[in-house]
């Protein structure tokens, strides 16, 4: 071990002088700081160019606008333009039930200046334009007809005894009673009351029926109207024969509006065909029960419900007895 004396790493009694930082060169920190106050500078100066230049801008669309405003010929108080092709559209509003009577009242002394009982055009001219209008009031308000039911009498009465009046009567309110469903109730009434009236009618509207019973077609209309017939009239031979066969033709069709309409058929006529056509009404049932099995809702309801009413003798009691049919 060398005997000499080795000099400590720390005197405890000596003073603690801190680390010096090395030299730096002080002429290059001057140059960055004189660079970033240079940048500085310029960012501030072109801000406030832009910012000048915003604002300029603004005020040019805004004294531009203030131009257009101040030499435009538009007014406030200008008529609306309309294109020379555009022609106004009136609404049409609906009338009351009395000034639809007051019009057919009108057209009825027109049409009676000119008409001459000799012409047979003149006599179904006139008869056709009022009794369109009387069948139009009652589509459009079916509660007059208590109210205008006289005035179909006071127009047939004269010609109660020419068929070519009573077949185009017959026409008329067979093809409106099949394409309103809001006239076919009114429409068997009004058959029924002329049929007291007018002999000549009945047998134009019985072929009527049996002629579009001969079609192809499963017309709802025609089947919720014969049963509309069947209920006011009773006619048995005629208007409960074509009921039955056109419900078999409507649910043998499968098609659902067609069993929709030929349960609505039955809920109205199915008691009163029950007493004379009850092995007919069995067979229809029985065709129903098959059919329901491959139905979906809600006709399936529909077609149980109808099953369901006939069983508990169509919502009446059993003391209640149907009317007899002529």
């Amino acid at each position: 071990m060398d005997s000499k004396e080795q000099d400590p790493l720390w005197d405890g009694d000596s003073d603690y002088k801190p680390l010096r930082r090395p030299n730096s060169n002080s002429a290059v920190e001057t140059k960055v700081r004189h660079l970033n106050q240079e940048d500085k500078v310029s960012d501030s100066s072109q801000s406030t160019v832009e910012s000048t230049t915003n604002n300029e801008d603004i005020s040019n669309v805004s004294n531009s606008l203030n131009d257009m405003v101040v030499n435009s010929k538009l007014r406030v108080e200008a008529k609306e333009w309309f294109p020379s092709s555009y022609s106004p559209i009136t609404p049409q509003l609906a009338q009351p039930a009395q000034s639809r009577l007051q019009r057919i009242k009108s057209v009825n002394t027109i049409v009676m200046n000119d008409y001459n009982p000799e012409s047979s055009e003149h006599k179904m001219v006139f008869e056709a334009v009022n009794l369109d209008f009387l069948i139009q009031s009652l589509i459009y308000d079916p509660g007059q007809f208590d109210n205008l039911v006289d005035n179909f009498i006071a127009i047939l009465e004269p010609h109660f005894d020419d068929v070519e009046v009573a077949m185009k009567t017959a026409e008329m309110i067979f093809e409106f009673a099949l394409r309103e469903p809001s006239f076919r109730y009114n429409a068997a009434r009004l058959c029924s009351v002329l049929d007291e009236h007018y002999p000549l009618f009945r047998p134009q509207l019985h072929m009527l029926c049996e002629k579009e019973l001969t079609t192809d077609t499963q017309n709802q209309g025609f089947t919720l109207f014969l049963a509309e017939l069947y209920v006011q009239l009773h006619y048995e031979a005629v208007y409960g024969r074509c009921v039955l066969d056109s419900l078999k033709k409507l649910i043998s069709s499968d098609k659902p509006d067609n069993i929709k309409s030929a349960c609505q058929a039955l809920k109205l006529a199915g008691y009163s065909l029950e007493s004379s056509n009850n092995n007919a009404l069995d067979e229809i049932f029985q065709d129903l029960e098959m059919i329901k099995l491959h139905l979906q809702q809600p006709l399936f309801s529909l077609v149980e419900s109808v099953i369901t009413l006939r069983k508990n003798n169509w919502g009446r009691s059993s003391n209640t007895t149907v009317s007899t049919n002529r």
